[in-house]
């Protein structure tokens, strides 16, 4: 008799077909991802706003508004619109199937997948208090300067 294979994340049984996905958490056993169980694309963590265009936005705004407004209030304008990426995207982070737009739920999530998430929030939480905090120095130092 053969031995019943098991899902690796939720130890559920698994069908004895080619597709190894677990038919109640969605794990795919063979490449070890977590899959949609209506559509069966990937699951990954969805960002509105990457740290590259976030550190775009914030060269070219900071670079417009320093023509016009100076070298302080144009770089205290740029942190500030960079402060407010991170934060849109620290609001707007969660994951999502790539095929279908749908958000799993939570009780599908390993402890791996809410741990990225959580990592990935503060990362963008830590570096939006570092831009607001630059924006502030910024702008004091230039109201100080002209005042």
């Amino acid at each position: 008799m053969e031995p019943a294979l098991l899902c690796s994340s939720c130890a559920g049984p698994l069908p004895r077909t080619f597709d190894r996905t677990c038919p109640r958490c969605g794990w795919d056993n063979q490449v070890a991802i977590r899959k949609c169980l209506q559509c069966k694309g990937m699951i990954t963590l969805n960002e509105t706003m990457t740290y590259r265009s976030i550190a775009g936005s914030i060269i070219a705004l900071g670079l417009i508004s320093w023509y016009f407004l100076g070298q302080l209030l144009g770089g205290a304008v740029g942190l500030g619109i960079g402060s407010i990426c991170a934060l849109t995207t620290l609001v707007n982070l969660r994951h999502k199937c790539g095929g279908c737009g749908r958000r799993p739920e939570g009780r599908l999530l390993s402890r791996h997948d809410k741990n990225s998430l959580w990592l990935r929030r503060l990362s963008y939480l830590v570096g939006a208090l570092v831009f607001a905090t630059g924006a502030g120095v910024l702008y004091l130092k230039n109201r100080g300067r002209t005042g």
